[in-house]
């Protein structure tokens, strides 16, 4: 997927604002587990990830 049809698909999702909400607090959750981990190595491609996925709700909050 390009970066254009990655951004489309975010702003014609089907997700109400609480599912979102819920989404952010579960990601914010997530990401506090992994603050001061000594293992990034291990846990750097999830925490990666988790900022991704909250960058992307943040987008999808905005447009609401």
């Amino acid at each position: 997927m390009t970066l254009r049809s990655d951004l489309n698909s975010l702003y014609y999702s089907g997700f109400s604002s609480q599912e979102l909400s819920l989404l952010k607090l579960l990601v914010l959750s997530e990401l506090e587990n992994y603050r001061g981990s000594c293992s990034l190595e291990s846990s750097g491609n999830i925490h990666e990830l988790l900022k991704q996925t909250q960058r992307k709700i943040g987008v999808l909050q905005s447009k609401q």
